[in-house]
């Protein structure tokens, strides 16, 4: 018993230790756009046939999803409804609940550069990067953003 135990054990740690093929070959996306790298925002928009307009889109989209790195401020409702009662004799409660959730984002990039730029399975893949020279100076000039967001930001900025 305490032999095929161990070798039950013996085989999980096995398969569990079994390599498994990388996230993007498998998904057949670039690696950059699994491992995304820090201060940069990636759009994704599938090929419609006009390369200049699609590759626009994927570009605008990499910038929207780097602004929301940066400043994202977040509205949620929730809308509950319950209800009881009788009916023929019977009680019942009745309930529904919504929840809508909105992310908005506004923020001005100076120094958002596409960097690379992909084409696999008729989607386009584009990595916006900010530029850390183009983007401390620009966050000096800043005037909608609060002491901290300027300093958190400049941080990142030298960092990166």
């Amino acid at each position: 018993m305490k032999k095929l135990l161990c070798t039950i054990l013996a085989s999980f740690l096995i398969t569990a230790c079994g390599s498994s093929p990388d996230t993007a070959q498998k998904l057949n996306i670039p690696k950059w756009a699994v491992d995304q790298p820090d201060l940069c925002g990636l759009g994704i928009q599938k090929f419609r046939g006009n390369l200049s307009t699609d590759r626009t889109i994927a570009n605008a989209k990499a910038r929207s999803d780097l602004s929301r790195q940066i400043e994202t401020k977040v509205k949620s409702m929730i809308k509950a409804y319950a209800a009881t009662g009788e009916a023929q004799g019977e009680d019942f409660t009745e309930e529904t609940s919504k929840l809508a959730v909105v992310n908005l984002s506004k923020t001005t990039i100076n120094g958002a550069v596409p960097k690379k730029f992909d084409m696999m399975d008729n989607n386009i893949y584009s990595l916006v990067c900010l530029n850390p020279g183009v983007l401390t100076d620009a966050i000096s000039n800043m005037k909608q953003l609060s002491s901290a967001q300027r300093r958190a930001l400049e941080k990142r900025a030298r960092l990166a």
